[in-house]
């Protein structure tokens, strides 16, 4: 999604249905996370930017032309953010070890002013959060304090929130549609959330409103 008009097509999108309340979306984050369509031009239009990383998913394409693309990618004045990146434990048992590995590496080119966005999801056979905490100890010794760190999707409880508010100081938590199916644990977590750390994300086209054919940031 390269190009200005394609994101207005996405925003004016008839998905079937109209939201309870409007929005007015003025800008946002295009996130590119696979290999094959990391971007070769980028929005021209204020308020719109782009994150580069590697999806956990993909971590068995990490090779050195690949860190030295994404280097390269990060330098450009329209990147903001570093992501998506982090672990996913609904991926095969044997992959676990390289996606801790490529992590490791791809975070050696985290940077102050762009932002990290995480992608932690564990395995439904796992207790919810297990994974968050286990992240937060891979990134401890290999990002500074101050980094500013996006969990994405977040889904924790309230000790991950604490425990990840204690380690880096600049962590936001974004919520997605899911938020909608949370427990009375989730959402006591949600209002845990310093209020200036607080997030809420379309992750189109996924986490679509009932009714609706697609998602966008309009809902």
């Amino acid at each position: 999604m390269p190009y200005y008009s394609e994101i207005r097509t996405i925003l004016d999108a008839d998905v079937g249905i109209r939201p309870q309340v409007e929005v007015d979306v003025v800008g946002g984050v295009l996130i590119y996370c696979n290999p094959e369509t990391y971007p070769t031009s980028f929005p021209a239009q204020a308020g719109f930017g782009v994150a580069v990383g590697l999806h956990p998913r993909k971590a068995a394409r990490f090779n050195p032309e690949l860190y030295r693309h994404l280097k390269q990618l990060l330098r450009n004045e329209r990147v903001v953010a570093l992501g998506k990146v982090g672990l996913d434990r609904t991926e095969p048992a044997d992959s676990w070890g390289l996606q801790e590995e490529v992590l490791t590496r791809i975070l050696e080119l985290s940077s102050p002013c762009q932002p990290i966005i995480l992608h932690i999801r564990d395995g439904e056979d796992r207790q919810s959060g297990v994974l968050h905490l286990e992240c937060l100890e891979l990134l401890k010794p290999n990002v500074a304090r101050t980094q500013k760190v996006v969990l994405h999707c977040f889904t924790g409880a309230q000790e991950v929130v604490i425990s990840w508010c204690k380690a880096f100081p600049n962590c936001f938590f974004s919520y997605s549609g899911q938020a909608r199916l949370f427990t009375e644990a989730q959402k006591q977590a949600v209002r845990r959330v310093p209020a200036n750390r607080l997030l809420v994300e379309t992750d189109l086209q996924y986490f679509r409103t009932a009714g609706a054919r697609m998602c966008t940031p309009s809902f």
